[in-house]
């Protein structure tokens, strides 16, 4: 846990870095070459403070970074339209493809333009209204790379220049960009160099220019990024951005601290909202701002057209969790699609955090509940207990392993009345083999004795405990069961330490040969009970040893077992059995070993 939170407040604290380091900024970037693109070209990056160096997916990475060309997943058509300040315009188009393992390409363009102003001779004049404006097209590409471990692209610009009748074009330079994949399922980092070898157009050349990126999942629908732009070597500009999605509503905010300038903006994913439209898949976005020299004047609406997925979620080869950037575009999806993306996208943070994390790690499940939530009820509805039954396309993905990851990452946020109402849903609903209604069965004996239902737990564990299985269910549910009854039938408890001491004590593996985790009981995730099933039988062995002499050695050996073969438990419970180990030597008149015993536990 302790690490885990370490890697949670560095991220948040990498965010809080980026405001200060405004002040080292020495210059702004405004009135330099290209400011046409860095005004922020889409209303979701606007609306974001432009804080979008890690967040393109397809047409949006042609402006902010070629490498999220290499995410697209079907075609893209995005158009954006801002009525400026005075007569301005701002105007956008571009389109995007995906291309088998060539990866995405894309080609876009930008005007900015401004008329009826008044034009002046050298003598002040008037010669008639002039026009001014400013193009740039751009082509790209981008890809991923190393099993879709980052993605890089590389874009070209060519610029276009106009006032009244003089005009100017040439080369706006090239971007190389790159973007990590989700590390720990959580952060995302980018960055992308803009305006390589560009050409002097009309007196100016587009500025050198390297924006660094960092992105978070705070939640599962709460994304924060964070920008650091450095333009011409004028100091580092920082901004800031959140995106919180709804089922077919995002709120975003933004702030760019330079400027400085509040961002705001909605986006409607129309699909989710009615439908599809003659196809495809619509999605409406609007930005403003707030603050800045012309404030909300210079609002941004994009619409983003979609078609069919090149790449269906049932074509995607190999291991999942290696490819999850194309498992995310299905995420938001209704129904089918949509539970079985966010089930395989669970299962993946399931693994990594149960299974592959070092042992010495305490496994973060509570952040996953959100996907298994979101495939169940998200996508079903309350009803979701019958439909994962009945539904025929349903079966086909929900399982007793999907119930019992459901059921045991909602126990990692609490045990508490609705986790066990969770877990009587799963039960119920069965699944398609009977290998994991012990885990889900023990799982509800955890819950209820939590709640204090100790009764009803007792009787699940016993249940579990006399069945003749080798599994890490009866494993654990022989210790808690001997737990329990360790005051009120103390011979039944010491009968199930024994077997588990002598005959289960080799941890929790399957039968492959893997490591098969416990996370919703933390205290196991060094895979063994025996070191705690040890410790209790010794203790109960001496308590009711009443002097006989047998009884203690017997204790005796049970206290050295602990201290011999598991020295990683805590030093204040190896300390204890040390120090009842040197009383049992009392007890047998060998004080010399007390006394050696007790000297030895002052070095834990």
């Amino acid at each position: 846990m302790l690490k885990s939170r370490i890697i949670n407040i560095t991220a948040i604290l990498a965010f809080a870095i980026l405001l200060p380091l405004s002040v080292i900024a020495t210059e702004g970037n405004s009135g330099q070459a290209g400011e046409l693109l860095r005004s922020g070209i889409g209303a979701k990056s606007f609306a974001m403070g432009r804080a979008y160096t890690v967040m393109p997916t397809g047409t949006d990475g042609l402006v902010w970074n070629p490498a999220g060309l290499g995410k697209l997943g079907r075609w893209e058509v995005h158009l954006m339209h801002a009525q400026g300040y005075l007569d301005s315009r701002l105007e956008y188009g571009s389109f995007a493809i995906p291309i088998g393992n060539l990866g995405g390409f894309g080609l876009g363009f930008v005007n900015e333009g401004i008329s009826k102003i008044d034009g002046r001779d050298s003598f002040n004049r008037p010669t008639g209204e002039l026009t001014w404006g400013e193009s740039v097209g751009i082509l790209g590409w981008g890809r991923s790379f190393m099993q879709n471990k980052f993605y890089a692209g590389l874009a070209g610009k060519y610029v276009m220049k106009n006032m009244g009748e003089e005009s100017a074009s040439g080369l706006g330079g090239f971007d190389i960009g790159l973007i990590s994949k989700d590390l720990r399922f959580k952060y995302r980092v980018a960055l992308v160099v803009q305006n390589l070898g560009a050409g002097e157009i009309a007196g100016d050349a587009y500025p050198l220019t390297i924006r660094a990126g960092l992105g978070y999942r705070m939640l599962g629908d709460l994304y924060l990024a964070a920008d650091g732009e450095m333009v011409s070597g004028r100091g580092i500009s920082p901004r800031i951005g959140a995106e919180y999605r709804f089922d077919w509503l995002s709120i975003r905010a933004g702030y760019d601290v330079m400027k400085p300038e509040i961002t705001f903006g909605l986006g409607f994913m129309i699909e989710n909202l009615m439908g599809r439209v003659a196809g495809t898949y619509p999605m409406l976005d609007y930005a403003g701002g707030a603050l800045g020299p012309i404030g909300n004047s210079y609002a941004r609406v994009s619409l983003t057209v979609q078609g069919e997925e090149m790449r269906k979620l049932e074509e995607i080869e190999g291991d999942p969790c290696q490819q999850l950037s194309m498992i995310e575009p299905h995420m938001a999806k209704r129904g089918f699609v949509g539970a079985k993306a966010n089930l395989i996208y669970g299962y993946c943070r399931f693994r990594a955090e149960a299974l592959e994390a070092p042992i010495d790690i305490e496994p973060n499940l509570g952040d996953v509940y959100q996907f298994f939530h979101e495939a169940y009820y998200g996508k079903y509805g309350s009803d979701w207990p019958t439909k994962v039954v009945t539904d025929s396309l349903a079966r086909t993905i929900f399982s007793q392993r999907t119930h019992y990851m459901y059921g045991e990452t909602r126990m990692a946020k609490n045990m508490d009345t609705e986790a066990k109402n969770l877990l009587e849903n799963l039960i119920s609903a069965g699944g398609d083999s009977a290998q994991y209604d012990i885990r889900l069965q023990y799982d509800m004996a955890r819950v209820q004795e939590e709640l204090g239902e100790v009764d009803e737990a007792l009787g699940a564990y016993k249940s579990i405990a006399e069945q003749k299985v080798d599994s890490p269910e009866r494993v654990l549910a022989l210790y808690r069961a001997a737990l329990l009854m360790r005051d009120d039938d103390r011979t039944k408890a010491m009968d199930y330490l024994k077997t588990l001491v002598r005959n289960l004590a080799t941890g929790f593996w399957n039968e492959n040969g893997n490591r098969v985790s416990y996370p919703m009981f933390p205290k196991y995730k060094d895979n063994s009970v025996a070191d705690d099933a040890t410790l209790l039988l010794a203790d109960l062995t001496f308590s009711s040893a009443g002097g006989d002499p047998a009884k203690i050695r017997e204790a005796l050996g049970l206290y050295l077992d602990v201290l011999i073969f598991y020295p990683d438990m805590e030093a204040s419970v190896l300390g204890e059995a040390a120090e009842k180990a040197a009383i049992c030597y009392e007890e047998l008149g060998d004080t010399d070993s007390a006394g050696k015993i007790r000297k030895w536990a002052e070095t834990f």
